[in-house]
Order: C-alpha cells, then sequence, then structure tokens
C-alpha cells in the first residue's frame, strides 16, 4: 500500500506542475456529483457548465487519472470512501 501511496504522490506533483493545484479527494467528490445531478435533471449545459464542467476537471485530474480500484477488495474500499465524502458533504 505505501507504494500506492508514494506513487499518489509523485504522480499528483507531475499533475499539478502541469494542471496546477488540485483539490481534495471528497471536494472532487461532491463536485462531481453536484455536476452529475444536473446533468440528471437535464438542464441546459450552457457556458456556465461546461465552464463549472471544465474547472472540476482541472482541479480533480489527480483523482480523475489515478485509479487503483483494481482489485474487488480495493472497489470495494474506493466506495465506502465515496460514500463517505457524499454523506459529510450532506451534513454541511
Amino acid at each position: 500500500m505505501v507504494v500506492v501511496d508514494d506513487q499518489f504522490v509523485e504522480n499528483k506533483i507531475k499533475i499539478e506542475e502541469k494542471f496546477g493545484e488540485q483539490w481534495d479527494f471528497c471536494r472532487c467528490v461532491l463536485a462531481n456529483d453536484s455536476l452529475d445531478r444536473l446533468i440528471k435533471k437535464n438542464v441546459d449545459l450552457d457556458e456556465k457548465f461546461m465552464k463549472t464542467f471544465d474547472e472540476v476537471d482541472q482541479k480533480c485530474k489527480a483523482f480523475l487519472v489515478m485509479s487503483p480500484n483494481k482489485t474487488p477488495e480495493e472497489r470495494e474500499e474506493h466506495e465506502q470512501k465515496i460514500k463517505k465524502c457524499l454523506k459529510a458533504g450532506k451534513r454541511r
């Protein structure tokens, strides 16, 4: 597990050099969830929406590009982490 974490940190530095500061995992989960809910409501994908989409895409590259969820256990752990973020986001 340490190798994955070290590799993630190393890759995140490279991503930040190219795309700028990256948001943390939960902020990315909440931002993507918000965009997903808007799409499901069939909102107009206007310039404002696309600008927000592009910002989320740029600020969450580290989590969108690198996904260590290869085993069923890793996928389950990832899903639990997402649920925890979403639950915490609803309490705000």
